[in-house]
């Protein structure tokens, strides 16, 4: 269970995250009656994420792309690099590693 101090940290930085659509959204002149039109969501949803309540991950971006800023993403998530262990696989090939303490018998 979460102490109470993370769970108001929680909380602040979720009404923090709110506010940021919320500010971009009334910069762009939108209502919270059309833009869930643009992106496909309820006006509940909208409400929700700008109060702060937790949301799922695709609603925020359907809200960020509907807006133009999905882009915006890059800077907590980043386009995937090439994974480290296809690199490794791919410049060693694969390996077998044995046990330790048990020796291989003979024949």
């Amino acid at each position: 269970m979460l102490s109470a101090g993370i769970e108001t940290s929680i909380a602040a930085l979720l009404a923090g995250l709110g506010q940021c659509p919320r500010d971009q959204r009334i910069r762009l002149g939108h209502s919270q009656e059309d833009l869930p039109k643009l992106a496909n969501i309820s006006t509940r949803s909208i409400h929700h994420v700008e109060a702060g309540g937790s949301s799922t991950t695709a609603t925020v971006v359907k809200i960020l792309k509907a807006m133009g800023i999905a882009d915006d993403l890059k800077a907590i998530a980043p386009f995937p690099s090439a994974s480290p262990m296809a690199a490794l696989r791919k410049s060693k090939g694969a390996q077998r590693v044995g046990v330790p303490g048990k020796k291989k018998r003979e024949a």
